[in-house]
């Protein structure tokens, strides 16, 4: 269906082209005193299922054809007109009533589009933050406030639901169905978007539930500052145990984090042996900076009692140094860190002394 819908413009003006042909010759065998004008008209009638006024017993086989092919293809492409002027409605009349068990996606970027074509192959399954994928989804949705957009129509061609508006709008989040739903993520940019539609989602569970129809629900809520999300976990959604929701806070730059420091863990030398030291060195200290950075203290910790060696570079460090030493008072405790201010784009970033050198004995960098 989404095959000729998608390509329309190929195959209606090629089956009436065909129509045409076909109607035109068998007339001019039938007729061979009419005009190319006379032919045409008497063609066209085809198409409202009229013969043209040949009668059948005098038909060619190219008549016959094309007195069939003409009014298939008006009736096709009528179809398909009516079902792309009212398509986004009939998508919503089917969520309505037949919709369960599927995943909704909230926010629409390059990364979400990726995690629903795994999503089509592999269902996701939520474990300390980390989406793990298990069995195929039966089906997906996208709620996205972008009107034109390469990913709204390459998600579409995706074969995926795509709803248009705010992904914290009651109407738009009931219109997807997430209280029959079996995954709900929150991956707008916005952090205040998330946990708003993630209130919403959880509170629209709760009214289903009190009337005995709300299905078991993982909802999934990326927040990319620390600070508020540990807030957030604060919130009673995380303390009821009682209700059939199970939220989780993830945030992607924790979640590529501890997916890098797995595959490639620090203390392994480039041997595949046991280093004395680990030296990790962060060039850019944003998002997925810090969240490496965090990861390694959290869980370099060595039998031979051997700190973490931490090194940062990037432009502007001041805040961003004092900020991490706030939050985690303990840091000089569990690592050796320093902190050096370069242009990463520029001469002086080469020159550094770190890049430059050879590693103490027993040191991984």
């Amino acid at each position: 269906f989404r095959f000729l819908r998608n390509h329309s413009w190929v195959w209606v003006p090629g089956l009436t082209i065909v129509s045409f042909v076909l109607g035109c010759h068998g007339l001019s065998v039938l007729k061979p005193d009419g005009s190319l004008w006379d032919h045409l008209y008497r063609t066209m009638a085809l198409f409202v299922m009229e013969d043209g006024g040949v009668g059948e017993s005098s038909m060619t086989w190219s008549f016959n054809v094309a007195r069939f092919l003409a009014p298939i293809t008006l009736t096709l492409a009528a179809i398909f007109a009516f079902l792309e002027i009212f398509r986004v409605r009939l998508e919503r009349l089917l969520l309505r009533f037949f919709q369960k068990d599927h995943v909704v996606l909230c926010g629409l970027g390059a990364g979400s589009l990726q995690l629903a074509r795994d999503f089509k192959q592999l269902q996701p399954r939520m474990d300390s933050g980390s989406l793990h994928m298990v069995e195929p989804a039966k089906s997906i949705v996208i709620i996205d406030n972008e009107q034109e957009s390469s990913l709204l129509e390459a998600a579409e061609a995706e074969q995926i639901t795509v709803l248009r508006g705010s992904a914290h709008g009651t109407e738009l989040l009931k219109a997807a169905r997430v209280d029959r739903a079996a995954y709900v993520l929150m991956l707008c940019e916005k952090d205040d978007d998330n946990i708003r539609g993630a209130m919403e989602v959880f509170r629209i569970h709760e009214d289903a539930a009190r009337g005995g129809h709300a299905r078991p629900l993982e909802l999934g809520v990326h927040i990319h500052d620390d600070a508020l999300r540990e807030r957030f976990m604060e919130h009673k959604i995380f303390r009821n145990q009682e209700d059939a929701v199970e939220v989780k806070v993830f945030s992607a730059p924790d979640t590529v984090a501890r997916l890098l420091l797995r595959k490639h863990p620090l203390e392994v030398d480039a041997a595949g042996g046991q280093a004395e030291r680990a030296h990790l060195l962060v060039v850019g200290f944003d998002g997925l900076g810090q969240a490496i950075a965090r990861e390694a203290l959290f869980t370099s910790h060595y039998a031979n009692l051997q700190k973490l060696k931490l090194t940062v570079v990037d432009r502007g460090l001041k805040e961003g140094e004092a900020l991490f030493r706030y939050r985690y008072p303990g840091l000089e405790h569990v690592c050796e860190v320093t902190f050096q201010e370069c242009e990463v784009n520029s001469a002086n970033f080469d020159q550094l002394e770190i890049l430059n050198q050879q590693p103490p004995k027993g040191e991984k960098l």
